[in-house]
C-alpha cells in the first residue's frame, strides 16, 4: 500500500531540525521539498 501524506511548514531553522531529528524505518520513504 502507498500511502501519502503533504505536510506544509514554514521553512526555518528550528522545524527543519525537529524533522530531521524523526526517527524513520528504513522501509518508509520520505521525500522533502523546499520552496
Amino acid at each position: 500500500r502507498i500511502h501519502k501524506r503533504l505536510f506544509e511548514i514554514t521553512a526555518n531553522e528550528r522545524s527543519m531540525h525537529l524533522i530531521m531529528k524523526i526517527q524513520i524505518p528504513e522501509t518508509v520513504l520520505v521525500e522533502i521539498e523546499l520552496m
